[in-house]
């Protein structure tokens, strides 16, 4: 039995009591978990929290209790789960959009925050900004993709939601396209320039637009992404077509093994994928035998209100707060150097430092859609998403993207390092045969990058992922 607990501290009390009882058995099976977290709240908890609310805080504990077991397990996965978890908020309309979703779909965790935080984007559209210099403007428009098995379920129907949402809260302004023709892109984009894309799998996407009768479907989409007052397009059939200030969101997901079967390097080095922050999923534990019918209307009408409330924001600029500048600024000084160097990497790190303030001012306008600054947490929720994205691309370019002799050399390396825990630099040319100049320049600053090997002495030294920065 515990005593009781009081509003303002039910849910502080919650996550430790729940966290105790992981930390006892973290084997304890969901439902008997939450049966027993309910009990707890009907008699200890004055007034109750509603039981919606703590099956989601059980599940949530669970699932970043799993990804921490992955973590210390030195499998690259959990590690990138676990730095999603440093850029999900504690508060605000992605939190109660989560609870929703999550009791509504077997879709992962990760999943299911992306379509949330795209549904805010697309809501906000090219309504509010951040300067740039050259009387350049940020929209909060973001590219998404999510990797994974072929398992994770369920995208289509959080996906679903987020388009009805979307469809409900703008009266149907800010719609989905059916085609991703070109022609049919630019007659959508010309009346509606603010716009979510979705594509469920982005690597049949690429190959379809490769085809002779969408050449420049990339390209286009390329462009789109960055700040353009106007587009201005000509056409054979409807003559020249502009779109004015477009912000176009881009949701996909792909399985890794079908995207890395179309992906080419050009898309990586023209810009085109550079421009997309991954997430790399491993699917959900999770298992909802039986669904209702209908959601939860007042939640529901709750997150359209909320959502509606963006999207009637009147055109307006967002500032940064002197301490968010700053973190940015000292973020940017820290990681630029860094990742300049790295081949593949620099193109992504090019555009994924314009996400952080793209995500910033989302976050922000989840917490109050009144807001005209950024406020430092919004900061760093958004620097914590980039550093999740470049991971997320580091790992896949080495893992599953090898496209060229360095990443390959690279991986070869840190299998070597891994399995002998240390070596000099005359034992890893021995066993790799490389020239000692071609080490030096490539392989040993890609190899530093990963995180995941030290120079401690005269020595390599495998540290797996325990020295990532964040």
């Amino acid at each position: 039995t515990y005593d009781a607990v009081y509003e303002g501290q039910r849910h502080e009390k919650l996550t430790e009591i729940v966290g105790h009882w992981l930390y006892l058995n973290p084997n304890w099976p969901e439902d008997e978990l939450i049966r027993l977290a309910q009990l707890l709240n009907k008699n200890s908890f004055k007034p109750s929290l509603e039981e919606g609310e703590v099956a989601f805080t059980v599940r949530d504990l669970m699932e970043r209790d799993r990804r921490k077991q992955l973590t210390e397990q030195d499998n690259p996965a959990g590690h990138l789960a676990g730095l999603l978890d440093k850029a999900l908020p504690e508060r605000g309309w992605l939190v109660e959009w989560l609870k929703y979703a999550d009791a509504m779909t077997e879709a992962p965790r990760d999943f299911l925050f992306f379509c949330g935080l795209m549904g805010l984007a697309a809501a906000a559209g090219n309504h509010v900004y951040m300067a740039e210099e050259g009387n350049a403007k940020i929209f909060p428009n973001l590219w998404v993709c999510i990797l994974g098995p072929s398992s994770i379920s369920a995208k289509s129907t959080s996906v679903n939601t987020i388009r009805r949402l979307l469809k409900d809260a703008t009266a149907g302004q800010v719609r989905t396209p059916d085609s991703f023709s070109l022609e049919a892109l630019l007659s959508f984009l010309q009346n509606q320039p603010a716009a979510l894309l979705v594509q469920d799998e982005l690597g049949s996407f690429l190959t379809s637009a490769r085809r002779e009768y969408n050449y420049g479907t990339i390209e286009f989409l390329t462009k789109l992404y960055d700040y353009h007052d106007i587009v201005e397009r000509q056409t054979l059939g409807k003559g020249t077509i502009t779109i004015n200030e477009p912000a176009v969101s881009f949701l996909s997901a792909s399985t890794v093994e079908w995207f890395t079967s179309n992906l080419k390097e050009v898309d990586i080095r023209g810009g085109f994928v550079a421009r997309i922050g991954f997430c790399y999923s491993t699917g959900s534990d999770k298992i909802i035998p039986w669904r209702d019918a209908e959601p939860e209307a007042a939640a529901f009408n709750a997150l359209k209100k909320t959502l509606n409330e963006v999207h009637r924001i009147s055109y307006r600029k967002m500032s940064a707060s002197i301490a968010a500048r700053e973190q940015f600024e000292k973020w940017y000084r820290d990681k630029a150097p860094l990742y300049r160097r790295l081949d593949l990497i620099s193109h992504f790190w090019g555009r994924y430092r314009t996400i952080a303030k793209k995500a910033a001012m989302l976050y922000e306008l989840s917490w109050n859609p009144e807001a005209t600054e950024v406020s430092y947490e919004a900061m760093s929720k958004g620097i914590a998403l980039v550093d999740y994205h470049i991971e997320c691309a580091k790992f896949l370019l080495r893992e599953e993207f090898v496209f060229n002799r360095v990443l390959e050399d690279v991986g070869k390396v840190e299998r070597f390092l891994r399995e002998h825990r240390r070596a000099t630099e005359k034992q890893i040319l021995k066993a790799m045969h490389f020239e000692v100049d071609y080490f030096g320049r490539k392989i040993h600053p890609n190899l530093l990058a990963s995180g995941k090997v030290e120079v401690q002495g005269k020595k390599y030294v495998w540290v797996g992922n325990g020295n990532n920065e964040v």
